[in-house]
């Protein structure tokens, strides 16, 4: 039984393999740790050749994975790298505006479920062009993707192919996404052992609240709402910005969802707020931006507009408590909001599944016409000359 139904049930909706792969996570997660501690003279090898706090980093990547790159790009550079998040589709209509001719090594991470996304090879191909001193790692789900095919035997390529498992069969990326972004955390925390603890703790908090205690996001996406709004701010807002495309994938734009962070949302985007509206918020833990956060979530609250306002938090607190329709602590022993941020997106993803089973959307394949798909058709991709 998976949320409940069993695998006939699934199969009848059109989700078994969102459900599965949804639900597979905490297990894919330990097997991603398995394998960077088993790549870890492979990586160690690669990365001694720089000094990490002085080397420029890109991620890059398209639609989800671009998501999970920026989301490490703000957490590296609270830390004191040099990282930035760059979108394929942006970098491959222009190159130039992200890359230049620089003596300078760069090391761009790349992120791909399939490895056969035009964008992301194109992105690939005109780093190679542009830039003469270029490093990369390449995370990917798929053995026989391109992107891993043609780049596994590289030297100036770290290309690390995730367990089978990590590789969706559905149309949204769900536990590809949580897995990739939870690789390149990895590489960048191999010593510590707290960040290991505090996966385990994750791992083991996301698996009991998969099996025991669901039904809370269950009986979320039994409340109507016609917006959907997912609010986090820096490290969250990615995570937001996920959350956001989960919904509207899955329920194919019968939902309207959308994101942005504490602050930003005052700008204009608070306008799409209606009674039919659910608010979603991540809390972040960091002291300083959390008084940001519940600034605004007092606001909605006295506001007294949207038709529910619901928290992600992963520190119990009463006040923030006070101005929500539905607390969810994630109760972590989490230090970051990557870490935390992991348990939320999982919770969103449960919801987008669920609101797509409401409007009797088949999740595993939620636009059967083709206007999307799983691996993006319609690409083509133009000569670059300098």
């Amino acid at each position: 039984m998976i949320f409940g139904l069993n695998q006939q049930d699934l199969k009848e909706m059109g989700s078994i393999y969102t459900a599965q792969e949804i639900f597979q996570q905490p297990k894919v997660w330990s097997e991603v740790i398995a394998l960077v501690a088993k790549e870890t003279k492979k990586i160690k090898t690669f990365l001694s050749r720089f000094d990490l706090k002085k080397i420029k980093i890109i991620f890059t990547g398209s639609g989800s994975s671009e998501f999970a790159g920026i989301i490490l790009a703000d957490y590296l550079r609270l830390r004191g790298y040099d990282a930035i998040s760059n979108a394929a589709t942006d970098i491959v209509s222009n190159p130039a505006v992200y890359f230049d001719n620089s003596e300078e090594p760069l090391i761009l991470i790349s992120f791909a479920r399939s490895g056969n996304s035009p964008e992301s090879l194109g992105a690939i191909n005109l780093a190679e062009q542009i830039v003469p001193n270029l490093f990369q790692i390449i995370i990917t789900c798929n053995n026989e993707g391109q992107l891993y095919q043609k780049n596994k035997n590289n030297e100036k390529i770290l290309s690390l192919l995730l367990p089978p498992a990590t590789n969706d069969q559905s149309f949204a990326m769900t536990s590809s996404f949580t897995s990739m972004l939870l690789t390149v955390f990895l590489i960048f925390h191999q010593d510590d052992s707290s960040v290991k603890n505090e996966l385990i703790d994750l791992i083991t908090k996301t698996e009991k609240f998969l099996n025991e205690n669901y039904r809370q996001i269950v009986a979320l996406a039994q409340i109507p709402a016609e917006r959907v709004v997912f609010l986090g701010s820096n490290i969250l807002k990615g995570y937001a910005q996920e959350a956001s495309l989960k919904l509207l994938e899955l329920t194919n734009g019968k939902v309207v969802s959308t994101f942005n962070t504490a602050l930003g949302f005052r700008h204009g985007p608070k306008a799409i707020i209606t009674p039919n509206t659910t608010v979603f918020f991540f809390v972040s833990q960091d002291k300083y931006t959390r008084q940001y956060d519940l600034d605004l979530l007092k606001e909605l609250y006295h506001d007294n507009i949207a038709g529910e306002i619901i928290v992600f938090d992963s520190i119990i607190d009463k006040a923030i408590m006070t101005y929500c329709n539905k607390y969810l602590p994630c109760a972590l022993a989490a230090s970051n909001d990557v870490i935390s941020g992991l348990q939320a997106i999982v919770w969103a993803q449960i919801y987008a599944l669920f609101t797509a089973l409401q409007f009797k959307i088949t999740p595993d394949n939620p636009c059967p016409t083709g206007q999307i798909n799983r691996v993006v058709k319609g690409v083509k991709i133009h000569p670059w000359k300098k």
